[in-house]
């Protein structure tokens, strides 16, 4: 797999040719060597910044852990991969966006689950955004490009608790759609206005 000083390598040159087609050429490589296509899935927990006030971190990073915990294999289990822990998210992918879809649900699940044997004060909550398309990943550690940066923004910014968001073009991607129920919602990402689809409910 590339690694990163073969990437460091590419965007040096990329900043110093100035000719475009060294620099198309150059870029042309990077997607080759570094280009993936699939569904970006972002898992935030919600209330990392008051729980910290409220709790003390140590009370707060414990619960990252659980969700890390539970996450993580069920991710594995339908055929996604976790690229990174940041923070309090998760950061995955997926072939497809349905599997990236059943995942989230099973997550639910079992984030119900565990919330039932906790006290109340460490229930997790969790916001959710996908999308699909062409990004940049970098030895399955990080990864960069339009898919994430929507992602991200619709799992940490826009979501709200227990909420699910996919893009339009995440949506475009499923072949039954009638097995969710959705609801469509209007946001700014980056200046353009785009539809995303709220999973309200799994019909199977």
């Amino acid at each position: 797999m590339p690694s990163l000083s073969c990437l460091n390598s590419h965007l040096f040159d990329f900043n110093t040719y100035r000719d475009d087609n060294r620099r198309q050429k150059i870029e042309d490589s990077i997607w080759k060597e570094f280009g993936k296509t699939g569904a970006v899935c972002v898992i935030d927990m919600c209330g990392f910044t008051r729980a910290s006030q409220e709790k003390g971190i140590i009370y707060y990073l414990s619960m990252v852990r659980r969700m890390q915990i539970i996450v993580e294999p069920i991710i594995k289990e339908h055929n996604g991969s976790v690229v990174k822990f940041e923070a309090d998210n998760c950061f995955a992918r997926f072939n497809t966006v349905e599997e990236a879809l059943k995942a989230v649900k099973y997550i639910f699940v079992a984030i119900d689950a565990t919330n039932r044997t906790t006290h109340d004060d460490l229930d997790i909550d969790l916001s959710i955004g996908i999308d699909y398309g062409k990004y940049l990943l970098l030895e399955d550690t990080d990864y960069w490009g339009e898919p994430v940066n929507r992602a991200s923004k619709l799992g940490e910014d826009i979501a709200d608790k227990n909420n699910i968001l996919l893009t339009d073009t995440a949506w475009e991607q499923i072949k039954n759609t009638d097995n969710y129920h959705t609801k469509i919602k209007q946001h700014e990402i980056s200046g353009i206005m785009i539809d995303s689809y709220e999973i309200i409910k799994f019909k199977n």
